[in-house]
């Protein structure tokens, strides 16, 4: 369930459908440019747009990083270069696959107005979808799956795992160094 209490449908479907729907979509356009310009082309086309596209994309990323790099320097947590380099990530990956689509797409990402567009869409879903837990915040129950006890040597249910903490938040470690 989603926050507006509608069922979502199972993320492995959806991905076969998407990858399935783009595949044979890409297939389409290849044999229709491949029908107006000859195969030969359409071949050389297709990797030429893709040395070209890494080309931009390595010169747009170091760009970003360089953006990343000065808000670190001035104190201010560097979110917006962050996605803007996930999304320059993908964007890569785009244009590196072979097709019109995923070029088109590709280089979309490698204009800072679109990319921008882009990255403000992915921080708002990641809001909406990612969970932050803060280290340093109290022990807490993790919801699902086993819990390790590192004194007694076994992993228990998180039912049945009792957890002591100490008011100072202290951890105590015994250890032994082997090398």
């Amino acid at each position: 369930m989603n926050p507006r209490g509608t069922r979502r449908p199972p993320i492995m479907l959806t991905l076969f459908v998407l990858f399935t729907a783009v595949t044979l979509i890409e297939l389409w356009l290849i044999v229709q440019m491949a029908r107006l310009i000859t195969w030969p082309v359409t071949i050389l086309l297709a990797i030429v747009s893709g040395i070209i596209g890494s080309a931009m994309v390595k010169r747009e990323g170091l760009s970003v990083l360089r953006k990343g790099q000065t808000e670190l320097a001035s104190g201010r947590f560097p979110a917006g270069p962050i996605a803007e380099g996930v999304v320059l990530l993908v964007g890569g990956a785009f244009l590196i696959t072979p097709g019109l689509l995923t070029d088109v797409v590709g280089l979309s990402t490698l204009m800072p107005p679109c990319r921008r567009v882009y990255a403000k869409w992915l921080v708002a879903w990641a809001r909406r979808n990612v969970k932050i837990i803060n280290p340093s915040a109290p022990f807490q129950q993790p919801r699902g799956g086993n819990v390790f006890d590192a004194e007694q040597g076994s992993y228990s249910s998180p039912k049945t795992h009792r957890h002591q903490t100490n008011s100072d938040d202290t951890v105590d470690v015994e250890f032994r160094r082997v090398d």
